[in-house]
């Protein structure tokens, strides 16, 4: 992510980061690759997350003003939390 989009992103909107753990990621994308661009590929899914969270998480947690911890919650409930 650029500096001036996390900048507008920050000043513009109130970021929340919806974290999860790679299992859980695994477990919510494993029937999206084809649609995710970023996931498709050779590589297996759990090690293209954990590529793709090494490069991103400090930048999520960076930018965003809450943090919410995603595992075990139903979307409902995460919403709730927002």
């Amino acid at each position: 992510m650029t500096a001036e989009c996390k900048t507008l992103i920050m000043a513009e909107t109130t970021p929340v980061y919806l974290q999860a753990q790679i299992s859980t990621l695994v477990k919510n994308l494993e029937n999206q690759t084809e649609t995710r661009p970023m996931l498709k590929g050779e590589v297996e899914l759990e090690t293209r997350i954990r590529e793709l969270m090494d490069k991103r998480e400090a930048t999520y947690k960076e930018c965003a003003e809450f943090i919410i911890n995603t595992d075990g919650l139903s979307p409902k409930a995460i919403a709730e939390k927002i």
